[in-house]
C-alpha cells in the first residue's frame, strides 16, 4: 500500500555551487607533464561508444581525462566526479543530467522533468536524455570519474541502458579503479570500446626523466633509472620522488607504503602544527571550500590557505576555477589524514563532525548532515533526521540512499528510537526486502514511544497501526483492526488521514463490509492528488469494489478517473497505481474490448516487479484480479501464473476474506479449462525472468550475469522455457510469451 506526502518536499538539498563543482571538467595543472601518447589514443577520430580508463590510485586517471578534455580538438565534454555517498540512482542521474545540460543547455530538460517524478522510471529518464542528445551537433563525451565508488546494481543497470543506446556521436568515459560491472563485450567486438589500464598509464623512462628533470638541480641518469625501476613507472610515486632532491633510495621502493612514509616524513611533518591539524580536520570532508573548511577547523583564512596549497601540493585537487573554489584531497593523502583524525580523542572528533553537521544543516542539505552524524557514530541524531525526511526521500526514488543510511545504524541504536523503526519498515517494504521488513515491522509492534512523530502522524501508536495495516502480514482481520484504529485516531487535517481511510476501506472490502468500505474509500479518494498516490490508490480500490458488486459501469468510471490521475501525476510504475490499472483492464475485458484490456494489462505489468512478500496483501489482491481478467480474455496461461502468485502470497498471511473465495473460483475455472492450457502456466519465476530478457539483445552469458547465475544454469532455464512454450528459438519464445500474456 502507500504512505502520504509530508511538508518536506525537497529531499536532496543540493547546493547549486556544489552541483557545479561535480559536473564540470576540473582544471589541469601546468606543471604536470602532458600524457601525449595516451591523449593521442583518446583523441583519435574513430567513432567510439565507451572509453575505459582503469587503474589503481596514483596512476593519473583523472589527470589524463582532464588533459584529454582540455586538448581534444573535435569533442565537447561533460563531467561528473562521483563519491561513495552517491550510490543512489536518482542522485547519480541528477548529476549526470546537470553535466549534459552543461554540454548543451536544454538537452536534458525532459529527462530532468521525469527524474523529479515520484519513483522515477530510470529507463525513461535515460531514454529522454538520449533523445535529447540525438540532434546535438558534433561529438560529445560524458566523463564519469571515480566510477569505482558506485556499487548499486540499479545504478549500473541504468548506466548500462544509457551506454547501449547512445547515439553514434556520443560516448561515455569511465575513470575507475576497478572494472565496472557493465556488459561491454558486444560493443568491444565492434571496435566501439577503448580501454587503458595501469600498464598503459605507467610513465615511460622518458616521462620519468622529464618529471625528475624539473626538480631542483635535476637528476643524474642513474637516479632517474633507479627511481623509474623502484616506482615501476607509478606516476604519483615519480612525482613525489621529484620533491626530494636527496637520495630517494628507500623513499620510492615498497609501493604505496613508501608513499605513505613519504607523506608523513616529507610532506606532513614539514607543516606547522596548526596547519597540519587543519588538514586533518578537513579529511572528514569529501569535498570542501573555504567556508566549510573554516567552519570545521575554526580558522578564518582557509580559502587563502587552500589556494596556496593547491598551487604547491599535487595531492590537493582543485575542482572549480570560479569563485567559491571547491577542493578535494587525493585519496592517498586523505586516507593518511583520516587515519590521523581517527587517532584523536573522541570528544575532538565529535566536535569537528558536529561543526560539519551545523554547516550543512544551515544550508538545508539533510543528506550531508546525516552522513556526518553516521560517520561520527551520532546515531540518535541521524535516526531523528531520517525519521523526519524518510518519506520525501522515498517518494522521489532515493530508496538506496535510505537503505545505505539505515544499514549503518546499529540495531541497538535503532530500537532506542522507535520512529526510525517505522521509517525503516516502510523503506525495506518498498525495496522488497522481506526479511528486514518483517524484522523492523515486528520491532515496531513491540516498541512504544510517546514523543512527537516527525513524519506528521498523530502518534506512534497510529503510525505503527497504519504500517501494520498497510503491510498486511497477519491477514485481513488484523489489518482491519489496525486500520480502523488509525482511522479513528488521525485527525482530519493529518497528512496520514487519507491513507488511514483508504486502508480501512480496503480491509472492509476484503471482509465483505461493502457499504462501509465505499464510505472510507471515498474519503481516501477525496484526498489531495499528491505524488504518493493515496488518492489514486483509493480511487482504484473503489473500482475493484464496484467489480465485486458487479457494477461494471461504476467500475469503469472509477478506474478511468484514477487512470487519468495516474497520467497527470505520472506514477504509472508505482504500486498505488496498480489497482486502478487492473480495474480498468477488468472493465474493458468485461465490455469485450480485448485490445484496450491488453493495453491496461501491459501498464499494470510495469508495477509487477515491485510486488513482493514484503507487502503480501497488495501482491495477493492484485494478482487475483489479474488472474480474473486474463481468464475473461482467454489468456489461460497468464491467468494460471497470476493465480499461482496470488496463492503463494495468500499462504504467507492465510486470511484473504472474500478475496480468498474469489481465488478459489478462479482455480476451479482454470481446472475446467485444463485441456486448453499448456505447460507455460508452469513457468517458474526464474524462467519468467529468462523469458522477459529474451526480447533484449543480451547474450545467454550476459542474461546469466544479469540474473547472477552461470551460463550453464541460464541455458538449462532457457531449455525449460523452450520446452514449456513449445518453441525452438528466442524470437518464437518472445512471440509466444506475448501471445500468452506472460510478457
Amino acid at each position: 500500500m502507500t504512505s502520504p506526502q509530508t511538508e518536506l518536499s525537497e529531499p536532496v538539498g543540493l547546493l547549486p555551487t556544489l552541483v557545479l563543482t561535480k559536473t564540470k571538467v576540473p582544471p589541469t595543472r601546468a606543471r604536470l607533464i602532458r600524457r601525449t601518447r595516451l591523449i593521442d589514443q583518446l583523441s583519435d577520430k574513430e567513432s567510439r561508444q565507451v572509453t575505459l580508463v582503469q587503474a589503481p590510485a596514483g596512476y593519473g586517471k583523472s589527470t589524463l581525462l582532464m588533459q584529454w578534455a582540455e586538448t581534444d580538438p573535435i569533442r565537447r565534454f561533460g563531467w561528473v566526479t562521483l563519491e561513495k555517498t552517491e550510490n543512489d540512482p536518482v542522485l547519480l542521474w541528477r548529476y549526470l543530467l546537470f553535466a549534459l545540460q552543461a554540454l548543451a543547455p536544454g538537452v536534458a530538460d525532459r529527462a530532468h522533468a521525469l527524474l523529479e517524478l515520484p519513483q522515477p522510471d530510470l529507463e525513461a529518464v535515460a531514454s529522454e536524455a538520449i533523445n535529447g542528445l540525438v540532434d546535438i551537433p558534433g561529438r560529445l563525451v560524458l566523463v564519469l570519474d571515480d566510477y569505482h565508488v558506485i556499487t548499486s546494481k540499479t545504478c549500473h543497470e541504468s548506466i548500462q541502458y544509457f551506454v547501449d543506446h547512445l547515439p553514434t556521436t556520443c560516448q561515455i568515459a569511465f575513470g575507475t579503479r576497478t572494472r565496472p560491472p557493465l556488459q561491454l563485450s558486444k560493443l568491444a567486438s565492434h571496435g566501439l570500446v577503448l580501454e587503458l589500464h595501469a600498464t598503459d598509464m605507467e610513465f615511460t623512462f622518458e616521462e620519468t626523466k622529464v618529471v625528475l628533470g624539473r626538480s631542483a638541480g635535476g637528476r643524474s641518469v642513474e637516479d632517474v633509472a633507479r627511481i623509474h625501476d623502484d616506482t615501476e613507472g607509478w606516476p604519483v610515486g615519480v612525482y613525489l620522488s621529484s620533491k626530494d632532491n636527496g637520495s630517494a633510495e628507500g623513499q620510492t621502493s615498497g609501493g604505496q607504503q613508501a608513499i605513505r612514509t613519504y607523506l608523513m616524513e616529507e610532506m606532513l611533518d614539514q607543516l606547522p602544527v596548526e596547519e597540519r591539524a587543519a588538514l586533518v580536520d578537513w579529511s572528514i570532508l569529501p569535498r570542501f571550500n573555504g567556508a566549510l573548511a573554516d567552519s570545521v577547523s575554526g580558522r578564518t583564512d582557509s580559502a587563502v590557505r587552500l589556494e596556496q596549497l593547491a598551487e604547491t601540493n599535487l595531492l590537493l585537487i582543485t575542482l572549480d576555477d570560479d569563485n567559491d573554489d571547491w577542493y578535494r584531497f587525493h585519496d592517498l593523502l586523505r586516507d593518511q589524514l583520516r587515519h590521523e583524525f581517527d587517532q584523536r580523542p573522541r570528544e575532538d572528533r565529535l566536535a569537528k563532525q558536529q561543526r560539519a553537521m551545523d554547516f550543512w544543516l544551515e544550508k538545508g542539505d539533510y543528506g550531508e548532515v546525516i552522513h556526518h552524524a553516521l560517520e561520527s557514530g551520532q546515531y540518535r541524531q541521524a535516526a531523528e533526521l531520517i525519521a523526519a525526511i524518510w518519506f520525501p526521500y522515498m517518494v522521489t526514488g532515493h530508496l538506496e540512499t535510505l537503505v545505505h543510511w539505515l544499514d549503518r545504524i546499529p540495531w541497538n541504536s535503532a530500537i532506542e528510537y522507535p520512529p526510525l523503526l517505522v521509517a525503516a519498515a516502510w523503506v525495506f517494504s518498498f525495496t522488497g526486502d522481506v526479511e528486514k521488513t518483517r524484522q523492523y515491522g515486528a520491532a515496531v509492534s513491540e516498541a512504544s514511544y510517546d514523543g512527537e512523530m516527525l513524519d506528521g502522524s498523530f502518534s506512534y501508536e497510529s503510525a505503527a497501526a497504519i504500517l501494520r495495516a498497510s503491510l498486511g502480514h497477519y491477514g485481513l482481520e488484523d489489518a482491519n483492526r489496525h486500520a480502523e484504529f488509525a482511522y479513528a485516531t488521525e485527525p482530519l487535517e493529518s497528512p496520514w488521514r487519507p491513507l488511514a481511510a483508504a486502508l480501512t476501506g480496503v480491509t472492509r472490502l476484503g471482509l465483505g463490509r461493502l457499504d462501509e468500505a465505499a464510505e472510507a474509500l471515498a474519503e481516501g479518494a477525496r484526498g489531495p492528488r499528491t505524488p504518493d498516490g493515496v488518492a489514486v490508490y483509493a480511487k482504484g480500490q473503489l473500482g475493484l469494489l464496484a467489480i465485486v458488486q458487479n457494477d461494471w459501469d461504476e467500475a469503469s468510471r472509477h478506474a478511468t478517473a484514477a487512470c487519468e490521475m495516474i497520467e497527470e501525476l505520472r506514477i504509472g510504475n508505482m504500486i498505488p497505481s496498480a489497482a486502478a490499472q487492473i480495474a480498468a483492464a477488468a472493465a474493458a475485458a468485461h465490455e469485450g474490448r480485448a485490445g484496450l484490456a491488453q493495453q491496461r494489462l501491459q501498464m499494470f505489468a510495469r508495477v509487477l516487479p515491485s510486488l513482493s512478500d514484503a507487502i503480501p496483501f497488495d501482491a495477493f489482491q492484485l494478482h487475483l484480479f489479474a488472474a480474473e481478467t486474463n481468464l475473461e480474455l482467454g489468456n489461460l496461461s497468464a491467468a494460471a501464473v497470476h493465480a499461482r502468485e496470488a496463492s503463494d502470497r495468500l499462504e504467507t498471511f492465510g486470511d484473504g476474506g472474500i478475496f480468498g473465495s474469489r481465488l478459489e473460483t478462479v482455480r476451479l475455472a482454470l481446472e475446467g479449462h485444463a485441456d486448453e492450457s499448456d505447460d507455460s502456466a508452469e513457468l517458474t519465476e526464474r524462467e519468467l525472468q529468462i523469458l522477459a530478457l529474451l526480447g533484449t539483445d543480451l547474450s545467454l552469458r550476459e542474461i546469466g550475469e544479469q540474473l547472477y547465475v552461470s551460463r550453464n544454469t541460464a541455458k538449462t532455464h532457457l531449455s525449460n522455457v523452450y520446452r514449456k512454450l513449445g518453441v525452438s528459438d528466442r524470437s518464437s519464445a518472445v512471440a509466444r510469451g506475448q501471445q500468452l500474456g506472460l510478457i
